[in-house]
């Protein structure tokens, strides 16, 4: 699964976008792929409703944040729409990571179908107990990969709007490690980094 919403950053143009989006479904895997504007992503709206003017602005404003944070809605979609028993989750841009190539993802799907998740579980690049701060992203979820079974999708999703909504606006990744520290027993934790670790550390 995977989704894009444009907004014409100039740290990743929308055609290179739109390239690795197709390298991404040429690889032949089962994806769904969403694709919306950013006024109706639910944090936009949840921004919007309290006064607070998103404009489509690049890499790490708070139309970025909002994007970023629509993730987990896509997920619970999926789950209306269907009937899958587990869900994986990858950027449209994954391939930009370094090291991440299709082959690395084919094995990772691969494994995922010969071990399914039983909670949530997401790639971490720092320790657990790093200090969060929401004027930067925190990098215990490393972003870009999760995979769950599908009954904790609307679980992290509930529990992701909760948070975002609460708190300053801030990278997803922070939110995530937020509801993985409220949550441990519920969240699965895979030691990676920004490379191609972050789908070949879920079978260390």
């Amino acid at each position: 699964m995977t989704g894009y919403v444009r907004l014409d950053s100039p740290h990743r143009s929308h055609d290179h976008y739109l390239e690795l989006g197709q390298r991404l479904f040429g690889i032949g895997l089962p994806t769904v792929a969403y694709h919306q504007p950013l006024d109706s992503c639910w944090l936009a709206r949840h921004h919007e409703s309290h006064g607070v003017t998103v404009e489509p602005d690049g890499k790490d404003s708070l139309a970025y944040h909002c994007v970023q944070h629509e993730k987990t809605a896509w997920l619970t979609r999926a789950v209306q729409s269907g009937k899958p028993t587990t869900l994986i989750w990858l950027d449209y841009g994954i391939l930009h990571v370094p090291g991440v190539t299709e082959q690395l993802v084919r094995e990772f799907f691969e494994h995922v179908d010969r071990y399914p998740p039983n909670r949530v579980t997401v790639p971490s690049i720092w320790p657990a107990d790093t200090p969060i701060d929401d004027s930067q992203p925190c990098w215990i979820c490393a972003g870009g990969v999760f995979v769950m079974p599908s009954w904790a999708a609307v679980w992290w999703h509930r529990e992701c709007v909760r948070t975002a909504t609460h708190d300053r606006p801030t990278w997803e990744v922070n939110t995530w490690a937020k509801v993985a520290r409220r949550y441990p027993e519920q969240v699965r934790l895979y030691r990676a980094d920004h490379d191609q670790t972050i789908l070949t550390g879920i079978a260390a």
